[in-house]
């Protein structure tokens, strides 16, 4: 117990980008699948999300059923955490395509199903966090909100970041600017850009 309760002080402030992804309509295929090939269809997802990420030098924080939360900036040192950021964004959106067009073929509900990404940047505490008992090395802080409400509100296909993602980007990326969106529990509106991936429109 004292290990572990000096573990609990692990961890500091610092500035990072999170990256949130959500699949689209989950609950409808969790009706429609039986558990078994729901099983196997996440374990695709996530092991081609993980790749990616890693990739791009992320961090995966957590899954969350249907859900994944990724940092960019540490433990891992990179030059430019938002870039790597919607890099990683872009091409897990555009495998997620594919990936869901494979199902398709076998599975018709597939046709309803996507994938939102929000992208925030912002101060945050990454460290261990939980008990004595049960640690969990995590991030806590509004932008990690931020990124999971943006995800939430996305339509498939599509990626929203935030003004401090947006302003260390490139040319390279095809951005266009959003409406100011006051968030689910967010007290002020907050800045939005998009780049979408895909044409498809569905929503959770």
């Amino acid at each position: 117990v004292e290990n572990n309760q000096d573990l609990l002080d692990v961890g500091r402030v610092q500035q990072l980008t999170v990256l949130f992804a959500d699949i689209r309509n989950f609950t409808l295929l969790v009706q429609y699948l039986e558990p078994a090939r729901l099983r196997l269809f996440l374990n695709s997802f996530f092991d081609m999300f993980t790749g990616i990420v890693f990739s791009h030098q992320g961090m995966l924080d957590k899954y969350m059923g249907d859900a994944a939360l990724v940092i960019f900036g540490a433990p891992v040192q990179i030059d430019n955490p938002n870039i790597a950021a919607v890099s990683a964004a872009y091409q897990i959106m555009a495998e997620f395509e594919k990936l869901r067009h494979l199902w398709e073929e076998e599975e018709n509900i597939f046709e309803k199903v996507g994938l939102g990404i929000g992208i925030s940047r912002g101060s945050m505490f990454l460290g261990n966090v939980g008990s004595s008992k049960r640690l969990d090395y995590t991030v806590i802080g509004p932008d990690v909100n931020i990124a999971q409400r943006l995800a939430s509100v996305s339509d498939s296909g599509q990626i929203l970041l935030t003004d401090r993602v947006h302003a260390t980007l490139s040319g390279d990326f095809s951005v266009k600017a959003e409406n100011s969106m006051l968030l689910r529990g967010m007290v002020s509106e907050v800045s939005v850009y998009s780049l979408s991936v895909t044409h498809s429109k569905q929503k959770s």
